[in-house]
């Protein structure tokens, strides 16, 4: 579609990206468009969640009293849920995934059920602006994971940030990934 778009006026076009991958990405798949990379930003910050709206998002979730972890959003191709699968399969400290979206990967939450059984929690639908805050309000953290190569900027990422809740990204992008390493 892009090309379609960009073939008659490609000197009048420019893509505004938001990542340097995603830029990447664009310009080798049509040389000679224009691309700028702008980073996104929250348009509105959420106040952290009070201790009672907290424990009423976990309450109506019916989230253990462990550390629980969210996936948001329908998993398409660049998503690298196998990697997240693997990765709990190894843990020795019980943790709990909230999963809400659509389309999901029925295979893949099997996968999940199998390794967090009764600590898997999912939503199977297209979330609703007021379940994502539930969400994000009743989790510990976000997990955002792509294949590697995925150039694919994640508004998972925003709204984390807008939600003020704790990141947990995969390296696959390895420009995003040096900008957000922190070191002890």
């Amino acid at each position: 579609w892009l090309d379609r778009l960009t073939r008659s006026a490609r000197r009048c076009c420019l893509t505004l990206c938001t990542s340097e991958g995603a830029a990447v990405a664009i310009q080798s798949s049509q040389p000679g468009l224009r691309a700028v990379v702008e980073s996104f930003g929250t348009v509105e910050v959420s106040l952290p969640p009070t201790g009672q709206q907290r424990a009423e998002a976990r309450s109506r979730l019916d989230l253990d009293d462990i550390p629980y972890g969210c996936m948001v959003g329908g998993w398409w191709p660049p998503k690298d849920i196998e990697t997240v699968v693997r990765a709990l399969q190894v843990m020795t400290t019980p943790i709990g995934i909230v999963v809400g979206g659509a389309p999901l990967d029925e295979r893949l939450l099997g996968q999940l059920d199998a390794v967090l059984g009764d600590r898997l929690v999912v939503i199977p639908d297209q979330l609703d602006p007021q379940q994502k805050a539930a969400i994000y309000h009743a989790v510990d953290f976000s997990l955002v994971s792509r294949e590697p190569g995925a150039a694919k900027e994640s508004g998972l990422i925003a709204d984390a940030l807008r939600f003020r809740v704790p990141l947990v990204v995969s390296d696959h992008d390895k420009r995003l990934a040096a900008k957000i390493v922190f070191e002890p």
